[in-house]
């Protein structure tokens, strides 16, 4: 098949009992996604976790910061890895060893640094690692491994792969969408239409960033952000653009003013990329699944298209989830 891989196939295995008789035992099917990350890592980068020193720290918004990592010295930039790129971050933490997967918000052409954006939760909510990081002081170290190369159903991202491409994230789950947005409007091959629509709590990560690149490419890329709980008296209007007040929903999904003149969610030319917390994906599109496959960790699969996006008209093909 073309757009899946078996584990398994149905099978009627002859089993032959004590009397001769013949008994037919049915194995199961799994029907696996393509591969979301490359099975190959190139050759010249680290694929080992590496002590990478903090050289520069900046606070973005509440509880939040961009850090600035300096690479390995024979690793000028991770171009080669593609977008969107994504790191693991390892520390000892109280006697245990936290890890996390992290998205790069830096360009892949970046010469010889990378910027992360990072949330501090209280440690009793599971953010040690957060925490640690938000901490950190120029001149600190923490190891970070590159991940391979991101795919979308099976292969990496390529100029004009779509017409139309809508971002869609909450939280820190921004931060792929502005390297994949900020690679893509830069590349002169590029015609690619890109809306980013986000939901924030108070604050919107990344509004400068963001407004910088609406003024610099108005006709191919619009954001619009949501703010669940804005401050009091900010004067927030919902008017379809910029910053608007409430909770993602249907009715932006399927704006025409802020999905920047897409004709038709059905349309093949069109993408809708997906990344924030469980409860958001799974309000969104449906979460990603865990299945058991026969190995020591389950695997991960993009799982049926549920929520607004189904609603919407979109398809399991023209989604990914991060």
């Amino acid at each position: 098949m073309s757009v899946f891989s078996t584990v398994a196939r149905h099978l009627f295995c002859p089993e032959r009992t004590s009397s001769s008789t013949i008994r037919r035992v049915l194995f199961s099917t799994t029907m696996l996604d393509p591969p979301s990350f490359s099975r190959t890592f190139p050759e010249h980068l680290p694929n080992t976790f590496q002590a990478l020193t903090l050289t520069q720290s900046k606070t973005c918004a509440t509880d939040h910061k961009i850090l600035r990592f300096q690479l390995p010295t024979n690793v000028p930039n991770v171009s080669s890895l593609n977008v969107p790129t994504g790191i693991k971050i390892r520390q000892l933490i109280s006697g245990q060893v936290l890890d996390k997967s992290y998205s790069p918000i830096s360009n892949i052409d970046a010469n010889g640094f990378m910027d992360v954006l990072v949330k501090q939760y209280p440690f009793q909510q599971g953010g040690g690692l957060g925490k640690h990081l938000y901490d950190m002081k120029v001149g600190d170290i923490v190891d970070i491994k590159l991940k391979p190369t991101k795919l979308f159903k099976g292969t990496p991202y390529v100029p004009n792969r779509w017409q139309h491409l809508v971002l869609v994230g909450n939280g820190t789950g921004v931060a792929p969408m502005y390297q994949l947005a900020q690679h893509i409007l830069h590349d002169p091959q590029e015609t690619t239409k890109i809306t980013m629509i986000s939901q924030h709590r108070s604050e919107v990560l990344m509004q400068q960033e963001l407004d910088a690149m609406s003024a610099a490419f108005p006709e191919r890329f619009r954001h619009h952000s949501l703010l669940s709980q804005p401050v009091v008296n900010e004067g927030h209007k919902d008017d379809g653009h910029g910053v608007g007040v409430g909770r993602l929903g249907l009715k932006h999904l399927m704006d025409p003013t802020i999905l920047n003149s897409m004709k038709e969610s059905t349309n093949a030319n069109n993408h809708c990329i997906v990344c924030g917390t469980d409860q958001f994906l799974e309000s969104i599109c449906g979460n990603i699944v865990r299945i058991d496959v026969g190995g020591k960790k389950l695997k991960k699969q993009q799982g049926p298209l549920l929520g607004l996006l189904k609603e919407a008209g979109w398809s399991k093909e023209q989604v990914t989830k991060l």
